[in-house]
């Protein structure tokens, strides 16, 4: 697990299987905090803020990116995220979460040279800004009554040449059941 962002962005890389034979590369991004992507300035707008903060989460994400093609060049490369893209379904068991104030964001804040984009933080499984290799991977189980009849599901990723060839999604049979007894409305 990795929690804080780190000056490095190799730091931040994770080869799999190893190092010396990568098949692939994680780059782990955590949460990422309005300090990790912008030093603000006195007297700034809300306008500027927000402008400041998008494009410090886009240039964190091609740092990763950059850094992973440099060390690992050919490799594909997976990245991970905590943050909430425009259109995601949420559900009402999930806490809003903000970057310096910033709600939900575009997609494309993230680099073309990732394979696959792997987020958090939302309860339903679901792609993300209409882009099939940027997805959420949901909860294990439901968490809310909301969430009481959503597919709980895993992603089986096929990646060749760097290309998703398979993202296929992989039931989790139920092990949790929510059920709300209520009394009769007269």
């Amino acid at each position: 697990m990795v929690g804080t962002v780190s000056e490095n962005p190799e730091d931040q890389l994770i080869p799999l299987p190893s190092a010396s034979l990568p098949s692939v590369v994680v780059a782990a991004v955590p949460f990422l905090r309005d300090r990790d992507v912008r030093t603000g300035q006195p007297g700034q707008s809300a306008a500027e803020i927000r402008a400041e903060i998008l494009e410090g989460i886009r240039a964190r994400y091609q740092q990763i990116a950059d850094a992973a093609h440099r060390r690992y060049p050919g490799v594909p490369v997976i990245a991970t995220g905590h943050l909430t893209i425009d259109g995601a379904r949420v559900t009402d068991s999930e806490r809003e979460i903000h970057i310096g104030g910033l709600g939900a964001v575009s997609h494309e804040i993230f680099s073309e040279a990732f394979s696959y984009v792997a987020l958090g933080h939302l309860h339903v499984a679901q792609q993300a800004g209409g882009r099939e290799s940027v997805r959420y991977s949901g909860s294990p189980f439901p968490l809310s009554f909301s969430e009481a009849g959503d597919i709980k599901e895993l992603r089986l990723i096929d990646l060749v040449h760097g290309q998703v060839q398979r993202n296929e999604a992989i039931e989790i049979p139920l092990q949790r059941y929510l059920i709300q007894i209520g009394r009769a409305h007269v």
